[in-house]
């Protein structure tokens, strides 16, 4: 029955969105319009192989390498040639960092934030010196550095916030794509894109859906912001561009729910974000529905992570072990080894059992980003971390007038960092080039407004 479940979402995701998506809007203008610069197109790929990419897995000390980050090294390739060619606008970036102003660059303020956010992968990889783990940490910090830059890249790369958005949900719609079809290949697939059990969670009447990333709270993490993202789109989609989006918010729907992960922790907060503005923006009676479902999806989810659960409902029979309080004290742990320069990257915090695939203990990541940055990097990492997005964040704040796209990367930035408490997060690549289209964000809020971005504007 699970899998006859799967294929029939499958099939009906297939049709949407590729009858949708693939006819009309995003991916039509990024195949057909070939006047962009290398750079721009690097970009739009980038995005585009955010969640396909992760198909492709290569383990590299005790982390994995993905094919998204093939295309990561091509952008910062492309950039780095771009500049070198180009150096005008090198030394645009450099007037940037001295106090000045460019058009089509981010402030000064954001840029300082990647930079800050630059040394604390090289803090990461330095902390092989005195952790247990030197080949994963030097992975990790080079990973970390090659992150930021890449959002640096792409803030600085010269894409439209347009453009960004339509190859960010092309992406989308090929991930979902690929889940359809390896949903519609037959149960002996649906490992490939889904998990009947495991992770704290027993009796599910469907597989958890991970897509193609290795687990589902990734999925929903990516699909909470792309949720976010076709919101901000959503007044300028006409004709088949409007029945593509209700094609792809069906989907991402569909999807979202049946990763039944806490990254719906963060989307019911982003939900009463958005209510709130709707009920300010004349819709009272929208505002307050989006903002109470969010509350209780929110509130129910996150008591659901942190108290074991088991429930009877008829022949149904649920139960979560709730694992994360038992995780993130012994993640504490490590603080409590290692105050101040942590104990080194490590790819696991904790060792606790699940009662739920038997009392053998099993080792397992903080589950919360801020504990995992803590425990394993200290408070020298900890304060890099965090002054790094809170530059970015603010640069951001100050530098975009407000904005429907201004409030999407914001609302987005917030989902990420509420999810970030119920998941090790931090190097997500699809988080850190949530960070680039911020930056995107910034760039146009500081130089002429182009034409799709007053479209995108409007409320």
């Amino acid at each position: 029955m699970q899998g006859q479940g799967l294929r029939g979402f499958s099939a009906k995701a297939l049709s949407l969105v590729f009858a949708g998506v693939f006819r009309a809007g995003p991916t039509r203008r990024i195949i057909t319009a070939m006047t962009r610069t290398p750079t721009v197109l690097a970009a739009e790929l980038l995005l585009m192989l955010l969640p396909i990419g992760h198909l492709v897995l290569l383990p590299v000390a005790g982390a994995a390498a993905t094919g998204a980050d093939v295309a990561l090294l091509v952008l910062l390739v492309v950039w780095c040639a771009e500049r070198a060619a180009h150096l005008e606008r090198a030394t645009s970036i450099a007037r940037v960092f001295s106090g000045g102003s460019a058009d089509g660059l981010p402030p000064r303020r954001y840029l300082t934030g990647l930079a800050v956010l630059a040394v604390f992968g090289l803090w990461a990889g330095l902390s092989g010196s005195w952790g247990f783990h030197v080949p994963y940490a030097l992975a990790k910090g080079a990973a970390t550095v090659a992150l930021a830059l890449g959002a640096g890249a792409l803030a600085t790369s010269g894409i439209g916030w347009r453009q960004a958005v339509d190859a960010w949900l092309a992406g989308a719609a090929l991930a979902l794509g690929a889940t359809a079809i390896l949903g519609l290949t037959g149960a002996g697939a649906v490992g490939a894109v889904a998990a009947r059990g495991g992770w704290g969670v027993a009796g599910l009447s469907f597989p958890r859906l991970t897509g193609p990333f290795p687990h589902p709270e990734m999925f929903g993490d990516y699909l909470v912001i792309t949720a976010i993202l076709l919101w901000a789109l959503w007044p300028t989609l006409e004709g088949r561009a409007h029945a593509a989006g209700l094609a792809l918010a069906g989907a991402v729907a569909a999807g979202l729910l049946l990763t039944a992960s806490a990254a719906w922790v963060g989307g019911g907060v982003a939900a009463v974000v958005l209510g709130g503005r709707a009920s300010r923006r004349g819709r009272p009676v929208w505002g307050v529905v989006i903002a109470a479902v969010g509350v209780l999806v929110s509130v129910a989810v996150a008591i659901a992570l942190v108290v074991p659960l088991d429930l009877h409902v008829g022949s149904v029979h649920v139960a979560t072990a709730a694992l994360r309080p038992g995780i993130w004290k012994e993640s504490l742990l490590a603080l409590a080894v290692g105050p101040i320069r942590g104990v080194g990257a490590a790819p696991f915090l904790a060792r606790v059992p699940d009662p739920l695939a038997g009392m053998a203990p099993a080792l397992w990541d903080a589950h919360n980003a801020y504990l995992s940055v803590l425990g394993q990097f200290g408070l020298i990492g900890f304060l890099l971390a965090g002054a790094g997005f809170w530059l970015v964040v603010s640069g951001v704040r100050r530098a975009a007038p407000p904005s429907r796209e201004r409030t999407a990367v914001l609302v987005a930035l917030l989902a990420v960092a509420v999810h970030a408490m119920f998941m090790a997060s931090e190097d997500l690549r699809h988080a850190w080039m949530l960070v680039g289209l911020a930056g995107v964000v910034a760039a146009q809020g500081r130089a002429d407004v182009p034409a799709d971005h007053v479209e995108a504007s409007r409320p």
